[in-house]
Formats: structure tokens, C-alpha cells, sequence
């Protein structure tokens, strides 16, 4: 919600924000519950969880990007949608070209 409103300038409702925090406490509460009380997730590191998020925002940042282009595209093609395979195939194309560019650089030096 935060990237998209921020990037895209999208409007959400109340019920919609109060969806999001809900599953968002939810979450957290279940987390949480489970840390002092000897269970499966009491031996979590703060790092984790943190580290957990920090890679869905990247994950949520490239589906705004994408969301992004398909405005842009509708826009461009006069209303017609842009081909979702496309679309797809050059992000996981980039993507690809970052991977092997940081796995060649820090892995096959």
C-alpha cells in the first residue's frame, strides 16, 4: 500500500487500509505469541523477521513497477492493455542479468 501510494499516487479506502493492518497485526501477533513460550519460534533473532520484510519490499516494489507499466502502456496503446507476457519475460530478463552480473562478481572472481 505504501509503495503504490507513494509511487502511483493511489487512493485506498478505509476498509481497505483497515484490512491491511489487520492481517498485518495478525502477523505480528502470531510472531510474537510464540516467542517466549519455548516454541518452534522462540530461537528467532530480531535480524530475521526484519531481513524477511526488507525482501518483500522488493518483491512488492516490482510489482508496483509492473503495475506501472501496464498504466503507462494503456496509456500509450490508446486503451489497449500491454501483452502480459511481455512484460513479465523483460523483468525476469533484468532480473537475471542483475543475478548474474552479482554472482559473477562476488562468487566467480
Amino acid at each position: 500500500l505504501i509503495f503504490s501510494v507513494l509511487l502511483l499516487g493511489k487512493t485506498y479506502s478505509l476498509r481497505q487500509i483497515i484490512g491491511c493492518l489487520l492481517v498485518t497485526s495478525g502477523v505480528i501477533l502470531a510472531v510474537a505469541s510464540g516467542a517466549n513460550d519455548g516454541h518452534l519460534l522462540s530461537g528467532v533473532k530480531l535480524i530475521w523477521p526484519l531481513l524477511m520484510v526488507i525482501s518483500s519490499a522488493f518483491q512488492a516494489g516490482a510489482s508496483i513497477l509492473k503495475e506501472s507499466v501496464f498504466v503507462d502502456g494503456a496509456k500509450r496503446l490508446k486503451g489497449k492493455r500491454p501483452d502480459i507476457f511481455v512484460v513479465n519475460s523483460f523483468g525476469s530478463g533484468f532480473q537475471v542479468l542483475f543475478l548474474s552480473s552479482f554472482f559473477s562478481h562476488y562468487f566467480l572472481i
